[in-house]
């Protein structure tokens, strides 16, 4: 990982929840934040909409209300200001809610940890200060889809 960010780099890496990170962050002596991607944390719960429709479904809906919002945002050519005051305003609710959902599902334990859902609740909560990060920080987009669709010629390349 070294090779791919600078040395000298400051700033906040949006990234999955692969256990690297958290350490070449810390390595980094605070100079990089961290920030998780929302994608992953959907993908998840897509993962354990089989076995579980209700629950995955609503967290999915949830998730699906907040890149609503950042669609409007992009069409509407939000500047910083804007953007931060309605993800403050209207994203920020539905993560709360997110949160209180998946913490309280969690305390029930409704679900084994290896089952689909369990591992969709466990990743998004170990997650969750780095999900919250682009409700901070207007310049960070809600996951890193953009970066990952213009890699993914080059990774498919690399299998090859």
């Amino acid at each position: 990982m070294n090779r791919i960010i600078p040395a000298d780099f400051q700033g906040t890496v949006q990234c999955d929840g692969h256990s690297a990170y958290p350490s070449f962050a810390k390595q980094s002596e605070d100079r990089i934040a961290l920030a998780a991607c929302w994608a992953h944390a959907r993908r998840k719960f897509h993962e354990a909409t089989e076995s579980n429709p209700q629950q995955a479904g609503w967290i999915l809906l949830q998730i699906q209300h907040l890149y609503r919002i950042e669609k409007q945002l992009r069409k509407a050519k939000a500047t910083p200001k804007p953007r931060q005051a309605v993800r403050a305003n209207q994203s920020r609710m539905i993560i709360l809610r997110i949160h209180w959902a998946l913490t309280r599902i969690k305390l029930r334990g409704e679900h084994l940890p290896q089952s689909a859902m369990g591992k969709a609740i466990d990743y998004t909560l170990t997650l969750w200060p780095m999900l919250l990060v682009y409700l901070e920080d207007d310049r960070i987009e809600i996951d890193n889809n953009l970066v990952e669709n213009a890699i993914r010629p080059t990774a498919i390349g690399k299998k090859n």
